[in-house]
């Protein structure tokens, strides 16, 4: 869909910037995990809050993106 419509670099941009703190977050707690210096069950709970609020994000900025070439501006 994206790259069919040119919005697939932009849009893989923006997941960057959005989403990148968040990213380097959950690594960290992995590692931290994984070193035996974090609680995995709390990482779990972090983490899927972390996903739910990723998700509601993402499908925001696509129904965005959709509206904008459904209504003929690209």
């Amino acid at each position: 869909f994206m790259v069919r419509y040119g919005i697939a670099a932009a849009h893989a941009d923006l997941h960057c910037r959005r989403h990148g703190e968040g990213l380097s977050l959950m690594r960290r707690r992995i590692a931290a995990c994984r070193a035996g210096d974090g609680d995995p069950l709390a990482f779990c709970a972090e983490f899927v809050r972390w996903l739910e609020v990723h998700m509601l994000a993402e499908d925001k900025s696509l129904g965005e993106q959709i509206a904008v070439i459904e209504g003929g501006a690209t």
